[in-house]
């Protein structure tokens, strides 16, 4: 079982995923945006909004970055390769 992880409002974290990871907001709200060598490793715009619930797949290796929208928020990574 994966536990959920806590992101305080205003402190955004970055993660390393592998193609397949997928992120699931479960309280709150996320905020996620990716970066990848076909950016320079510059962050990209936003690419969406993570309401409690809902979930999101990396389709390829890659870094996002997390932020809570205007509250704390909870997530759970559900790595590709579980053990």
């Amino acid at each position: 079982m994966h536990a959920d992880r806590t992101l305080p409002s205003g402190q955004p974290l970055s993660l390393r995923l592998s193609a397949g990871d997928e992120l699931m907001c479960t309280s709150g709200q996320l905020q996620l945006a990716t970066t990848g060598p076909w950016l320079g490793e510059a962050w990209a715009p936003p690419l969406q909004q993570l309401p409690a619930g809902r979930s999101w797949r990396a389709s390829e290796d890659l870094w996002v970055k997390l932020e809570g929208v205007r509250q704390p928020s909870r997530f759970r990574l559900l790595p590709v390769h579980q053990t």
